[in-house]
């Protein structure tokens, strides 16, 4: 897993390169320039989200590993379930990663299969934030979700 990480590094350096780039006034002058370092940074911001939500989780489990040796039976117990939350989140981040960092032609055949299979059994399926929008089959808003926007009413949230 090694080379995933160093390439997920190589990423979150050129979203802070791009950021530096982008906070130039001169970058504007240039139109075309802006729109495509734009366009880069929107492309790869989630997989930087993702990637520094992963560092955060692996530093709350050392935190919690910590507590574990804690006089306190309480804190080792809070930290205990904690530590589970957290290995659950590092192992669906991991997951996510790996396809994030999969050419999108490959992570369209994938999600094309999961597609097909959510609808098969009734389903609806939202690909919204991989940007292959192509394969929804529903709105990426969520309203779909609502009993009351599916019959034309107005969601009222309180």
């Amino acid at each position: 897993m090694g080379s995933m990480f160093d390439k997920l590094e190589e990423v979150e350096q050129r979203y802070r390169a791009l950021d530096i780039t982008l906070s130039d006034p001169h970058v504007f002058d240039d139109r075309i320039r802006y729109q495509n370092l734009t366009a880069e940074r929107a492309k790869i911001s989630l997989v930087v989200e993702s990637y520094q939500r992963y560092k955060y989780v692996l530093q709350q489990l050392e935190d919690n590993k910590k507590l574990l040796t804690d006089q306190d039976e309480d804190i080792k117990e809070l930290a205990h379930n904690e530590i589970a939350t957290l290995m659950e989140e590092k192992t669906l981040l991991e997951q996510r990663l790996q396809l994030m960092l999969l050419p999108k032609d490959h992570r369209f055949k994938i999600l094309k299969g999961m597609r097909d299979s959510a609808v098969a059994n009734g389903m609806k399926f939202g690909a919204c934030r991989e940007g292959l929008t192509e394969l929804n089959t529903a709105s990426c808003d969520g309203s779909w979700l609502m009993p009351q926007a599916k019959e034309g009413k107005q969601c009222k949230l309180e």
